[in-house]
């Protein structure tokens, strides 16, 4: 009976260390594909006022990756 406890307590276990890994895999994907889309979205349009808090945070996001960054 104790046996039995054991091993459902650790399949549970188990089953929660994957489905917690399985999350934070979608975060990382999730964080890429923003982090991509905010990086390539042009900011030739942009008030003057905001471009170099826009720089700044594309210089962050190359950084974060290992990108080039020219600006």
């Amino acid at each position: 009976m104790e046996l039995e406890a054991i091993e459902l307590r650790k399949k549970r276990e188990s089953e929660a260390r994957e489905l917690i890994s399985a999350q934070l895999e979608t975060m990382k994907n999730y964080n890429f594909d923003r982090d991509m889309k905010t990086f390539l979205k042009p900011h030739d349009d942009v008030p003057p006022s905001m471009l170099p808090i826009i720089l700044a945070r594309k210089r962050e996001i190359a950084n974060k990756y290992g990108w080039p960054c020219d600006f």
